[in-house]
């Protein structure tokens, strides 16, 4: 089974319970969060690395402080001593999201803003441009942001990051939701535009089932 959890970066937390949150990562990281010059940009990365931690703690019964990411060549991250866990992250504007499952997992959010649709023709296969111009105008940009956050979940899910071209896999509509044609591996692609203004995509293997979001207040993720 899949599980798919979220928190909220706009959650108001004092100056005290941050400090806590950031010596839940290693050194590496915390160096590296505070690098950021946006407070949001620091959050986003620091409750990212804390949820998954916390997470993936719980299920291996281990303080999240001992559990040690290792990254394949394409940055996805995986625990080398525990392969049966599997998990991954996205955030964008307030919202972050952890999958974490027994196989390998892609998730992708997204904040729906205005964008030059010209970019679905540079990186989407025709049929995928077809179908976005298949609906109504005032749906094309969810259209967009759907097919974008499907087709970013799948390479997540891979874990081969942008060495796949967009376009050497294909999104298509069918009567029960949507599919990947030209997968390497028997996909189930999950849609939902959970939050309002966003759109998010789950990648997962074809054999596993999604128990749906459960959103977290980040006073959950180990905050005394």
């Amino acid at each position: 089974m899949v599980e798919l959890y979220a928190v909220n970066i706009n959650n108001p937390i004092n100056n005290g319970q941050y400090r806590q949150l950031l010596s839940y990562v290693p050194e590496n990281h915390r160096q590296r969060i505070e690098r950021f010059c946006f407070e949001a940009d620091k959050k986003r990365t620091l409750y990212g690395n804390v949820m998954s931690r916390y997470l993936v703690g719980k299920k291996l019964n281990q303080r999240r402080e001992c559990i040690e990411f290792n990254y394949n060549s394409f940055g996805k991250p995986y625990i080398k001593e525990f392969p049966s866990i599997q998990f991954n992250i996205s955030h964008s504007g307030a919202w972050v999201v952890c999958a974490i499952g027994n196989q390998e997992v892609g998730v992708d959010i997204e904040e729906i803003k205005p964008t030059d649709m010209k970019i679905a023709q540079r990186f989407f296969t025709q049929n995928e441009c077809r179908t976005i111009t298949s609906v109504e105008e005032e749906k094309r940009l969810k259209m967009f942001y759907l097919i974008w956050t499907m087709k970013e979940s799948y390479i997540k899910y891979i874990g081969k990051g942008l060495s796949i071209q967009l376009d050497s896999f294909e999104v298509v509509k069918t009567a029960e939701g949507f599919s990947i044609v030209g997968s390497e591996r028997d996909v189930a692609i999950w849609h939902e535009e959970t939050f309002e203004g966003y759109m998010l995509s789950l990648c997962h293997a074809a054999d596993e089932q999604c128990l749906g979001m459960q959103v977290l207040d980040i006073t959950e993720l180990g905050i005394k």
